[in-house]
Formats: structure tokens, sequence, C-alpha cells
């Protein structure tokens, strides 16, 4: 008993030792003896007495404002996340091939996930120093992100170097914490190839070179340099936002010489402090020269050939090649710097040159190169295109239209103007102006200057052109062809006759006639017989019956003549019938109209225009000069037309 006295009396001296300085020393544990016992026990109860006061000292700090004792809370475990692992950055391109299109640049990061992470934070640096923020994924099992843009959101350039960073962090109770840095990656710049810039340099003009280069983004722009050799020293002319630029200038400050190739290189450039440069594109060498010539015209005429073209901003001159074979140099004929047999003008300074040398009926081709004289030597440009031309002896023919057309009935009349050394004329047609033409007619002579040409065709409208020649059989002694004139052939072709000279062209002198009264016209009348045919519906066959009408005793046999020519082309009439002297032969006095309506054998009832019967009545009717065709229900003009008509319903 004794011996456990002793400890709890121990146990309270440590308690209290751990509150007051003063307490106690801890006793060792052993046996006392009485007189000691007795020391400890005053000591035990003056250790009551100090833990009663400290307990109560105790219970007073622990009571809250309304008396209620308050629970001591368990301190709060934070977690732990590991920083990331294994991260590495490598460059990516993206985008066109499109010279004009810049290529999105981007840096692939990648880093072993973290276990229990709930995301990354990733900073960049363009310094390896200041770090900044970046992105946060909120994605823990993420290993990897492609950055394309920094965190001022300006896109990944080709003129800095990025190096990354990334700590790992758990989202706990509304509470976010965060591992420590990983390992710096190492600075990677995304870059160009000296290929990659695709720079051009291509001459503009004497004085101007135009350089254009692949875009590039993220940056504030391009420094242009140049140098007078491929591999020397390069030094910075210019600076441009856009990926191009126009070049009047050298180094110096003095005007681009044709006597000079310049090469030039870019970069692009980002402004910060310090200044931030990507890699020189490779270099591209350029001479200035003069445009080359723009030909005008280049025509034949009568024994020579006329060769016009554009003004060259800053040529001295001209020079003029011709040649037998096209794209070929051939010799130079003007503008030479030696006096030849060809060329006598060594100093071309006009837009025009006429040759009168070439060989009549040589196919010949042409080219018109400039130049600029440069202490006392000339620079050239590149040489125009090669139009041909032919040299002929003959000027091109000219078509009389007011003497061309419908003349007389079976022709189309073509008259011209007569071309001087001619000794003969081709003329050609073609149902279209500018193409499809046929050779029609072959006219001998150079001093002829109209021909009459066949038609067979009613209402036929054909293109016409005539060609001269000094040889039927050799093309290149011919002359160009005339423009086209249109000419529509009718077999009614006397567009001067007045309606009387007509009818008695027609019909014979006494086919006119006024007369007074109905009795003095029907002695002039006489009959006309028509067997006329009718298709019987239900029998299917065709009745024939005869007709008989009166014409004037003039008309009456070529009336006659029609008839039996239509029913000889086995063509069946439906109806006919003459003039009528009962109302109007004071009108039309001489009495000579008929009409003949034409059955269509299919349908039994009369034949449309456009109808093989029809087409085929209005050929026999136009060769004896009456008019082609009328419909049913047509006003005729009497002062232009003869009348045996069709009618169609």
């Amino acid at each position: 008993m004794k011996r456990k006295f002793v400890k709890v009396a121990t146990a309270v001296i440590l308690s209290a030792s751990m509150l007051f300085e003063s307490a106690a020393p801890i006793l060792a544990e052993e046996t006392v003896s009485g007189n000691d016992a007795v020391t400890i026990a005053e000591d035990a109860v003056a250790a009551d007495q100090v833990e009663q006061q400290a307990d109560e000292e105790l219970a007073a700090e622990s009571v809250s404002e309304d008396s209620t004792p308050k629970e001591e809370e368990p301190p709060v475990e934070e977690p732990k996340v590991s920083a990331p692992a294994n991260v590495s950055a490598i460059e990516k391109q993206d985008g066109s091939s499109d010279k004009d299109k810049p290529v999105q640049k981007t840096i692939v990061l990648s880093w072993t996930p973290v276990s229990g992470a709930s995301g990354y934070r990733i900073e960049s640096s363009t310094n390896n120093k200041n770090f900044v923020f970046l992105w946060d994924i909120k994605d823990g099992k993420a290993s990897s992100m492609d950055v394309i843009a920094t965190n001022e959101k300006m896109p990944v350039n080709i003129a800095s170097s990025y190096s990354f960073r990334i700590q790992a962090y758990v989202e706990k109770d509304g509470k976010t914490y965060y591992s420590g840095y990983s390992n710096a990656t190492a600075a990677i710049t995304p870059g160009r190839s000296e290929a990659e810039w695709n720079l051009t340099a291509t001459a503009k003009d004497y004085k101007s070179v135009e350089l254009s280069w692949k875009p590039a983004i993220g940056i504030t722009g391009y420094k242009v340099l140049i140098s007078n050799s491929e591999t020397g020293t390069f030094q910075q002319l210019t600076t441009t936002t856009t990926p191009s630029a126009v070049i009047t200038k050298d180094a110096a400050g003095k005007a681009l010489n044709q006597s000079k190739t310049y090469y030039f290189k870019v970069q692009a450039y980002l402004s910060d402090t310090p200044e931030r440069t990507s890699t020189l594109s490779a270099a591209a060498g350029v001479k200035p020269v003069l445009a080359a010539p723009k030909l005008k015209t280049v025509k034949g005429t009568a024994g020579k050939i006329t060769i016009t073209w554009k003004k060259v901003p800053g040529a001295t001159g001209y020079e003029v090649y011709r040649s037998k074979k096209k794209n070929k140099l051939g010799s130079v004929i003007a503008g030479g710097k030696k006096k030849t047999k060809l060329n006598t003008v060594t100093k071309l300074k006009k837009l025009k040159y006429v040759d009168k040398n070439g060989a009549i009926g040589q196919d010949y081709w042409y080219s018109v190169r400039a130049y600029r004289t440069i202490g006392g030597k000339r620079y050239y440009s590149e040489r125009s295109s090669w139009p041909w031309a032919m040299s002929t002896v003959l000027a091109r023919p000219t078509i009389d239209a007011n003497n061309s057309g419908c003349v007389k009935p079976g022709y189309v009349t073509l008259s011209w103007k007569k071309v001087n050394k001619a000794k003969g004329y081709f003329i050609e047609y073609s149902d279209k102006k500018d193409k499809g033409y046929k050779r029609v007619l072959t006219v001998k002579g150079g001093n002829s200057t109209s021909a009459d040409i066949p038609q067979d065709v009613l209402g036929a409208k054909y293109y016409y052109r005539v060609q001269a020649y000094t040889k039927e059989t050799k093309k290149k002694t011919w002359s160009y062809t005339s423009e086209p004139i249109q000419l529509t052939y009718d077999f009614y072709c006397y567009p001067n006759e007045t309606y009387q000279q007509r009818c008695q062209r027609v019909f014979g002198k006494d086919s006119y006639t006024a007369y007074a009264n109905k009795d003095l016209a029907d002695k002039a009348m006489k009959d006309v017989t028509v067997k006329l045919s009718a298709l019987d519906a239900k029998k299917k066959v065709y009745v024939d019956s005869n007709k008989t009408f009166k014409v004037n005793k003039n008309v009456q046999p070529t009336v006659q003549n029609i008839i039996n020519e239509i029913q000889a082309a086995n063509i069946k009439i439906l109806k006919v019938s003459g003039y009528n002297f009962d109302s109007t032969y004071q009108e039309d006095r001489e009495g000579i109209a008929v009409t003949i309506e034409v059955l269509n054998p299919v349908t039994g009832q009369t034949a449309a225009p456009g109808s093989d019967q029809y087409n085929a009545v209005t050929n026999i009717m136009g060769k004896y000069g009456f008019n082609r065709f009328s419909n049913y229900g047509t006003t005729y003009d009497i002062n232009k037309y003869v009348y045996v008509s069709i009618h169609g319903r």
C-alpha cells in the first residue's frame, strides 16, 4: 500500500510539474522508512492542495461564456502530394505547307501522372528564371498538353526559347495542397530552318525587287538583311510587319543597279528586353531587270508586217527579232548594236517597227526585248511573246455591202473592192459567223469584183467572206480573209421592182390590166383544172375529185404548170381557189391570186407550215417567181409579192 501511494503521489507531482516550475522533484521508486513515509505523506497533502488549486484554475479557464465546457479538437493531418517526375518538352509543328499561310508552332509538354493528384499547375519561362503561371489542368490522370500560347496568351513563336515546370495538387475539404515544383525542362526554341522560310526574291522592274516569305505568328515583325555576296556579311536593311517587302535601295542608301546581284535574308524578331530574334532564312539572290515588253499588234498587210508594243519604264531602247521558227531567237532586224543586212536601225526608241524585208508568203515569228544602257553596256529585259504573222503582197479584201444580196432568182450576189495584184478570189460561206467556213466558189481574174453564188434552199441565211490569192495552190500567197457578211437567199430577188413590173416579168406584159368591171375581168379569165384528194376516215382511202377555178389568161399556163408539178411529185392537194372578182377586182384588178391547200397524208388535214409537203410546194412555187409561202390570215403587201399562196391553219 505504501508503494502504491508513493506512485500516485509521484504521478501527480509529474502532472503538476508540467504546469509549475516550482513543483517537487520526482522521487525514485524505493523502500522508505516510517519517518520518511510521514514526510512523504505530508508532502503528498501539500501536493494535493497544489493540484486542487491547479485543477480549479484549469476548470475556470476551460469554461466558456455560457459556462459549457469545450472538448479539445484533434489536429488535422495535411495530405501529401509528390512533384511530377520525368517532365520533358519537345517541339511540334502543326499547320499548312501553303507558302502564304503561317505555321503554328507548338510544344508538347509531358510528365508521369502523380498518384492521388487532382490536377497540375504549369508554369513557363522565357529566361529560365521568372516562371509565370500558364495553365491549370484539372485532371489528375493527365500526362501531357500541347502548349500553343504563353501566359499572356501570345502564340508560341520562332523568336523565343521556352522552359516549363509543373506542380501537382490535391483538393480536400475545400482546400488545395500543392507539391513542390518539378525540375524545369531544358529550354526549347520552336525555330524555323533556313528552307522553311521559303524566301523568294524577284525583279519587280529595273529599279526594285520584291521579297516574300512564309509568315510567322506571335512576333513583332521581320528584319530584312542585305549583302552583295551570298556568303558575305549581311547588314540589316529594314524591318516590316508583313511577310513581304519591296526593296529599292541598297545598304548604303543608293538606288539598286541592274548590273549587280543583291542577296537577302530575313528573320523574325520580338520586341523585349533584351530583343529576341529567330534563325535566319537562306539567302535569295536577285538582279533588278527591265520588264518584258508587251506586244500590242503584229499585223501583216501588203508587202509588210507592222509590230507595235507598249512602253517599258526605264528602257533606253528596244531590239526586234524575227524567226522562221516559233520560240527560236532568229535574227535581230532592228535596234541591234551592229548594222547588218536586216538590222539597219541600231537605235530603236519608238514603240513601232515595220518589217519590209520579209519574203512573200513566208511565216515569221516576232519578239521584242528592252534594254537599259549603264556605263556604255546594255542590260536586257526578257523577250516578249512570239506571235505569228504572215507577210503577203495582197491587201485584205473589203466587201461592198451595198451591192451584195439577193439580186436574181437562184443566186445571192457577193461584191467586193478590187485587190491590187490579185490573180483571183476564193468565196467561202458558213452558217456561223466565226467558224466552219467552206469554199463555195473560186473566181479567177484579179479584176473581178462580184460573184453570183448558186442557192437551192429557200430562205437560207449564210455568212460569206472573200480571200484574194496570187497562186491558188500556195496558201502562203493568200491574203487574210475579209470580214464576213450575212446574206439571205430568196427565190424572188427583184427588190426594186414595182408590183406591175413584177407581174409583167413573171406572166408577160399583158398580165397587168386595170379592169373597169367584173364582166371585163371575166373575159380575161381562163379555167384551171385540179385533181383534189380527200381522206375517207372510215375507209381510210383517198377520194379524188376534179376542181375547176378561174385565173387570168396570162397566168393560167404558169399556174397550170405549178399544179402539174405538185401532183407529179405525188403531193396531194386538198383545196384550191382562184380570185374572187365579185368584191375586190378593182383592188387586185389583174386577178392572179391563187390559194393551194396541201394535204397531210397522215392526218388527212392541211399540211402545217414547215412540214415536208408544205416546204416542197413552196420550192415549186418559188421557181416560178411566186411568194415562198404565206399563212392563212396574213395581210399581203401587193407592192412586194405576186401570190400563188399556201394556207396553213
